[in-house]
């Protein structure tokens, strides 16, 4: 994987998730465009480069946000690891598979998110940010497509290149 192409495109989709424009939203909510870079690299790239590349996007995220720092890094480093294992058993080029992943992928993160928030701040209204997780996890569903395509898209230019089916 080219890191400096790379680094680059994690800045670009956190810049656009933290700037996303208000208008666009549903209620509070939108789009995880980093945690669907993060699933399209660890549906694609090779094992070496997605562990690392999961934890550098959600560094960039953490650095962004207003949270405890290294949280996003932590979560997004963790799901890397499991949809790394699990990654074989999907058909990784249909897009409704790819869809479900990532709306699976960002209703965990967010799961874990609103722990880590409830723990650290008791007393936090939880369904109220249930309901959110569910409208980010299927906004997020909803632009995975998209997103995925356009990264297509750039593939070769970041260094992931396209595996040779042998069957």
């Amino acid at each position: 994987m080219k890191w400096y192409i790379f680094i680059l495109l994690a800045f670009l989709f956190v810049v656009f998730e933290v700037a996303f424009p208000p208008s666009w939203q549903l209620g509070d909510a939108h789009p995880e465009f980093a945690l669907l870079l993060v699933i399209y690299v660890v549906l694609n790239a090779e094992p070496e480069d997605t562990i690392f590349a999961a934890w550098l996007v959600g560094f960039t995220k953490d650095l962004f946000s207003t949270g405890r720092l290294g949280t996003h890094s932590l979560i997004y480093f963790l799901g890397a690891a499991v949809l790394l294992r699990l990654r074989k058993y999907f058909y990784q080029e249909e897009i409704l598979v790819q869809s479900f992943v990532a709306f699976c992928a960002v209703f965990a993160a967010s799961l874990l998110y609103l722990l880590q928030l409830n723990f650290v701040l008791p007393g936090t209204d939880v369904s109220h940010y249930m309901r959110r997780v569910l409208v980010v996890s299927f906004y997020s569903a909803a632009c995975a497509p998209v997103i995925f395509l356009l990264l297509d898209a750039i593939r070769r230019p970041i260094g992931i290149y396209q595996k040779i089916r042998l069957y």
